[in-house]
């Protein structure tokens, strides 16, 4: 992940290429080599890996038709946004941690995401008749993007189903998209409807925009993927690293603290942490170190009042901190950061 967001280019139609990761290792997992497809876009494998790296959103489009085909599953970005754990996704971790309720996470959300691709625009509207998030394509282009709005159908509907907690109920939500072939006729229990050219629309109730976010309800979500194998070890830390962005202002903070804000067992935390070859103390200052960063380069934060957001009463601490991690003093962090702009 970047140490802070980057900017796509400044024309409209790119995306930052290692979005499509996820589809290269759902393909790869089914035992298909992907090396030839990739290379038949013009793209080497080594630039999957490249955070910042954007392509063109028709290379994009026209990278995951050929995975489907390669793959014989006209649902493949369905399927893929099944198994995306996003308390990964840069967005979500951004806006998660200056939210309280579902209407302020999707305010921060909608600003987040310009970071990560221009191909699309964000938006919520809301009227009598309720709550709808749309998104839109900005560009057209040759390759169709079914696999990518199927994509978003998937892990839009369980990112809602997460942060609506008990307020979810799926026959109050509507999906609405061009590329219904490409989704089943149910999605999570919701029911998608077709619609013309346009982009992606969720509806769902107003009255769900002044729920509160409950982190437990993102562990439910996890829970469900480690049921289907998915990885209950990944999932867990998935959530406490969600957990632990929003408690980095507390240095005694730990595992029991964490497990009783997500409601999970703290033995279960720790088994979980120990069979990735990590531990909470690590992760916690992994987290420190890497929103101090971000900060650093993109904010204009005094370095005291940074110091204090990550629990550290004395800027010298943090500067000691920050120091044995990287090398450098938080100063010379920032004036290197800022050089590269």
């Amino acid at each position: 992940m970047p140490d802070a967001p980057q900017t796509p280019p400044t024309s409209y139609g790119f995306v930052r290429l290692i979005l499509a990761r996820p589809f290269i290792d759902e393909v790869e997992r089914r035992g298909i080599q992907t090396g030839r497809v990739i290379q038949s876009l013009g793209l080497a494998p080594e630039d999957l890996n490249d955070p910042e790296r954007f392509v063109h959103a028709q290379t994009v489009y026209g990278l995951f038709n050929a995975l489907a085909d390669a793959a014989g599953d006209p649902q493949l970005g369905y399927h893929v946004g099944s198994r995306l754990d996003f308390a990964k996704w840069p967005p979500f971790q951004r806006a998660v941690n200056s939210s309280r309720t579902v209407g302020e996470f999707l305010t921060a959300f909608i600003e987040a995401v310009p970071s990560e691709a221009n191909s699309v625009r964000h938006e919520l509207t809301i009227t009598s008749q309720g709550a709808c998030y749309r998104i839109h394509r900005l560009i057209e282009t040759g390759a169709s993007p079914q696999h990518t709005e199927a994509f978003g159908v998937s892990h839009f509907v369980r990112l809602f189903q997460s942060i609506s907690g008990k307020q979810w109920k799926p026959d109050d939500v509507m999906i609405r998209t061009q590329f219904t072939a490409a989704l089943p006729t149910r999605v999570q229990g919701v029911k998608v409807e077709r619609k013309g050219e346009g982009g992606l629309e969720i509806h769902f109730p107003t009255s769900w925009l002044y729920a509160a976010i409950e982190l437990s309800s993102v562990l439910s979500a996890a829970h469900g993927r480690a049921q289907k194998g998915l990885g209950r070890d990944v999932s867990l830390i998935s959530v406490f690293q969600a957990a632990a962005r929003t408690m980095l202002h507390d240095l005694g903070a730990g595992v029991d603290d964490i497990a009783k804000a997500v409601g999970v067992d703290s033995a279960d935390l720790k088994t979980a942490l120990h069979n990735e070859g990590t531990t909470a103390a690590k992760e916690f200052r992994r987290l420190r170190l890497e929103t101090a960063k971000a900060r650093l380069g993109s904010s204009n934060s005094s370095i005291s009042e940074l110091a204090g957001d990550l629990g550290y009463s004395d800027p010298a601490h943090f500067t000691r901190f920050f120091r044995t991690q990287t090398g450098h003093s938080p100063r010379a962090y920032r004036k290197t950061q800022r050089g590269r702009k």
